[in-house]
């Protein structure tokens, strides 16, 4: 290039995205006044600028909903953080049912009950609210599921873990929060809807759940957890529960114990609790068998009916909360098979339903409250047993199929 040529500005070439404020070199002063730059530093200063505004320009782009690249929109969403929603828990003592399994269809039995029935099977636990036909899956443990008490309200399950007993207060909206009882090994029903038994005899052992302690501490509760009653109680497993106490069974004898001590009820093996009195099954010194029914005074006892062969019977039952009664027999040959006795809370007879009636149960069957009768699983879903003028029958449920019957509870609301 010669002296009197033109010298033209170096191209620029931009690598990347602009350069960033450290790039930039400060220009300083000295005593001779400021240095004058050359014409390339001029030129990198002038592209500087250049870009600086065209980002400005394109940033006001970006925000305006007209004229807006969407690959560039989301481009730039990915760059930004994610975003997160979090979802408090309502604060209220009430957790509402996991999930609504069916519509209200109605009441199942056609009148309002003021009931539910509760389920658990293979499934879980499953609550009928029996004046709607709504079901829900309420959240209760599993555990110790089968040892479920039911009382006014709800239920009290033991946890076998912590050795202790909750009460769970069941409604058609959800389960209350527990209220803890106590420490239990077992729970028994108390002859009364609004408190339970606790026994405490230190775990439980063997294939029959017998306690590990030769006593154990008994604590009569309400369903706040208040103690009513305590009592020393020398027995491995207790069979029922009365008002008055606690039944033990030793040696083909029937006992009482409370905190006077131990007492002899009967000679047989229990089967039921008829309102605050026992149904035993004794033979006498002629072996004629009948099942019996005793109160805890030790008065003569009441006969409810005779058992021609007690060694090929099996029997169950089940008793509501104004005492009333219903036995379960079956396998007895003499009788043809499966016969329901239903008992008033006196003990007095409410009649009999016999297999070829219609009573072909796969379990006990539960009281409904007040008149509406029983219900029980059955052979093709759950049955209704009730009163169709002076007889008993046994009919399919329908608004109840597909309910998982291995245990069924009635919650009286």
């Amino acid at each position: 290039m010669g002296r009197g040529d033109p010298d033209p500005l170096p191209p620029i070439e931009i690598v990347g995205a602009a350069p960033s404020a450290a790039s930039l070199q400060r220009v300083s002063t000295g005593p001779g006044g400021p240095r004058r730059p050359g014409r390339r530093w001029v030129a990198v200063i002038a592209g500087v600028v250049l870009l600086l505004l065209g980002g400005l320009a394109l940033g006001d782009d970006e925000g305006s909903p007209e004229g807006s690249d969407p690959k560039e929109a989301r481009d730039n969403s990915m760059k930004l953080p994610p975003q997160t929603t979090t979802t408090r828990p309502r604060t209220t003592t009430t957790r509402p049912a996991t999930t609504t399994t069916t519509r209200p269809v109605g009441p199942v039995f056609g009148t309002p009950v003021g009931g539910g029935l509760l389920v658990y099977g293979t499934s879980g636990w499953e609550l009928v609210d029996l004046d709607t036909g709504a079901r829900t899956e309420p959240e209760l443990p599993n555990y110790a599921a089968y040892d479920a008490v039911a009382v006014r309200g709800g239920v009290v399950l033991r946890d076998a873990g912590s050795r202790g007993a909750s009460f769970y207060g069941l409604t058609p909206d959800g389960v209350a929060e527990p209220v803890s009882l106590g420490p239990a090994d077992q729970v028994v029903a108390a002859g009364r809807p609004d408190r339970v038994w606790l026994i405490d005899g230190g775990g439980q052992v063997g294939r029959d759940g017998g306690l590990a302690n030769g006593t154990a501490i008994v604590r009569l509760v309400d369903l706040d957890g208040q103690a009513l009653r305590t009592f020393d109680l020398a027995a491995r497993y207790v069979s029922k529960g009365l008002p008055a106490g606690l039944v033990v069974e030793r040696g083909g004898r029937v006992y009482l114990v409370d905190e006077a001590g131990v007492r002899p009820i009967a000679v047989g093996w229990t089967v039921g609790v008829s309102g605050d009195a026992l149904v035993v099954l004794a033979c006498d010194d002629e072996a004629v068998c009948e099942m019996q029914r005793r109160t805890a005074d030790g008065a003569r006892p009441a006969v409810l009916f005779e058992v021609p062969d007690p060694e090929t019977a099996g029997f169950d039952s089940s008793t509501a909360v104004d005492g009333r009664t219903v036995l379960l027999t079956y396998g007895d040959p003499g009788d043809g098979g499966q016969v329901l006795h239903f008992l008033a809370a006196d003990g007095s007879s409410l009649g009999s339903l016999p297999s070829s009636s219609g009573a072909g149960l796969n379990g006990v069957p539960r009281w409904l409250p007040g008149d509406h009768g029983l219900v029980a699983p059955g052979p093709m879903g759950m049955e209704w047993v009730h009163r169709q003028g002076a007889a008993w029958t046994s009919v399919d449920a329908p608004a109840l199929k597909g309910l998982s019957t291995d245990l069924v509870l009635v919650i009286d609301w």
